[in-house]
């Protein structure tokens, strides 16, 4: 106003932008993505960083849920979203078969079972690929009440064991 000229209206620019940066954060967030993956199938079963990968899944399926949203006609927040939940789907199984109070005569041959298979914890064979193969998503029900099961039995064997020794202790 102070050179005697119309203010341009730059009203449209922080639109642009808004929309640039959410475009940015889907294509940039699905290239991320697939590169996890492919670190993260290659990754032997007793490496792999459950938390981690809980981490980036919640991550890159907020971002899959915020453009999805705004971008309905596109298929590229529906790739995403849909490579994300394949993780998820298969996430709580893995967490399940690394859960320590898996008992190997008690629990294993149960999993053994519902898998079809025998598997080697420490084979270097056994991957976070080689799990989804065996379609370990589709027996998450099953394996967590294993999981949960075993995990009651622990805290039971260790009340067990506390009153165990209170007893044995005690003198009377």
């Amino acid at each position: 106003q102070e050179l005697d000229m119309d203010m341009t209206d730059f009203g449209d620019v922080q639109e642009l932008k808004r929309d640039y940066d959410l475009k940015y954060k889907l294509w940039s967030g699905l290239l991320e993505w697939s590169q996890l993956i492919v670190s993260w199938k290659k990754s032997q079963f007793l490496e792999i960083n459950v938390e981690d990968i809980s981490k980036q899944v919640d991550k890159y399926f907020r971002i899959a849920g915020q453009t999805s949203s705004e971008y309905r006609d596109s298929e590229v927040p529906i790739l995403l979203k849909s490579r994300v939940e394949e993780m998820k789907y298969t996430l709580p199984v893995v967490v399940a078969l690394k859960d320590p109070s898996l008992k190997e005569d008690r629990h294993w041959p149960k999993i053994y079972d519902i898998l079809g298979v025998t598997i080697n914890l420490e084979d270097p064979e056994l991957t976070l690929d080689a799990l989804c193969e065996m379609k370990v998503g589709d027996k998450r029900e099953e394996i967590g009440e294993i999981s949960l099961k075993a995990q009651k039995e622990a805290e039971l064997e260790a009340s067990f064991a506390l009153v165990h020794n209170t007893w044995k202790e005690t003198e009377f």
